[in-house]
């Protein structure tokens, strides 16, 4: 099955989060109560989140869903300012 867009670019805003946290894998795993190895595949986009898995990592980064799928949203737009839609 081939990915969305959204799913294949999800690792790029999720990497820079935890980064600007100066987190590891293994922290963010911790915080999130997700596996380190799960949190590895959704950065290297061999994962896709369902909507609980993007719940926890939100409430791991002490964010609102919305929020921090605005802040994914944007990490895709600033990276990729060819993937914006007019």
């Amino acid at each position: 099955m081939k990915k969305t867009k959204e799913e294949m670019y999800i690792g790029i805003g999720l990497g820079r989060l935890r980064n600007e946290k100066k987190w590891t894998q293994e922290k963010l795993a911790e915080e999130s109560k997700l596996n380190t190895r799960y949190i590895q595949d959704l950065e290297y986009n061999e994962k896709s989140p369902s909507g609980t898995t993007l719940g926890l990592l939100a409430n791991a980064f002490e964010m609102k869903l919305s929020e921090f799928l605005k802040q994914i949203e944007d990490e895709i737009i600033y990276k990729y300012p060819e993937k914006r839609l007019p």
